[in-house]
């Protein structure tokens, strides 16, 4: 008769590992995502000390907002997207291409490296504080301008 070895199973420690993860997310994004829904077909809102609602209004939310300039926004939104986000993706990739091509031999590869992470981690905030601070964004069209007049005068 043959021993039976025994063995352990390991299997329902990736469960208890991942637990936290699940429990966290469900408590922090699926209620209030699945929350938000709930209150987009509510009018509730507070006007001074007066509360309006929760008043059961369906879909009339959804409509007023596709009537808004909501369209013209998302075109926007998509138009800086292509513009910034697409040539930002293939100029890293081509970077991180280079970098890692064993056959290129380039010295100082590292420097390289963290100096492209820290530009492409820089430049989203630094427009992010351009179009937060209207003075900055006015101060930077007002010298883009007098460096065209500048231009049209020197030509």
């Amino acid at each position: 008769m043959k021993k039976k070895k025994k063995s352990v199973s390991y299997a329902k420690w990736g469960y208890i590992f991942i637990l936290p993860f699940f429990i966290t997310y469900i408590i922090f994004s699926l209620i209030p995502l699945l929350d938000t829904i709930r209150y987009s077909f509510f009018e509730y809102y507070r006007t001074g000390i007066k509360e309006v609602g929760p008043n059961f209004i369906g879909m009339k939310n959804y409509v007023s907002l596709l009537k808004s300039d909501m369209i013209t926004y998302g075109k926007n939104t998509l138009i800086m997207w292509v513009i910034g986000f697409i040539p930002q993706i293939v100029f890293a990739l081509l970077l991180a291409n280079w970098f890692t091509d064993v056959r290129l031999k380039i010295r100082g590869k590292q420097f390289f490296k963290v100096v492209n992470i820290i530009i492409l981690h820089l430049i989203p905030l630094f427009i992010n504080n351009i179009l937060q601070n209207k003075r900055a964004s006015n101060i930077l069209l007002i010298t883009r301008k007098s460096i065209e007049s500048s231009i049209i005068l020197f030509i």
